[in-house]
């Protein structure tokens, strides 16, 4: 289940790290480009959290806040895609709603 979890998380933090590239090639400019950066950099940071609670499983606090963040971050993308769409929303939802 480790490994499941970890190729997982790489692949959040992958989409993630894309996401913030995309950012630096947008129309938008200003405060629009900001949130756009600022959403890549929190996918790559809940995948990171993973691996953080894939290394200390022993650690019930770890593997609490994993849960905790993946359940927002999945919320918020369910909530992201009927005002979005798009593919990568599924993508996402299937990829941080991975520590369970």
């Amino acid at each position: 289940m480790k490994i499941i979890i970890r190729i997982i998380a790489t692949a959040v933090i992958l989409l993630g790290l894309v996401h913030t590239y995309f950012a630096l090639f947008c129309h938008f400019e200003g405060e629009e480009k900001l949130w756009f950066l600022g959403g890549g950099f929190a996918v790559v940071f809940a995948g990171l959290l993973n691996f953080i609670a894939t290394e200390r499983i022993t650690s019930k606090f770890a593997v609490v806040i994993a849960l905790i963040v993946n359940s927002i971050m999945t919320a918020m993308f369910i909530y992201a895609i009927p005002l979005l769409g798009g593919t990568q929303l599924y993508a996402s939802i299937c990829g941080v709603n991975s520590s369970e």
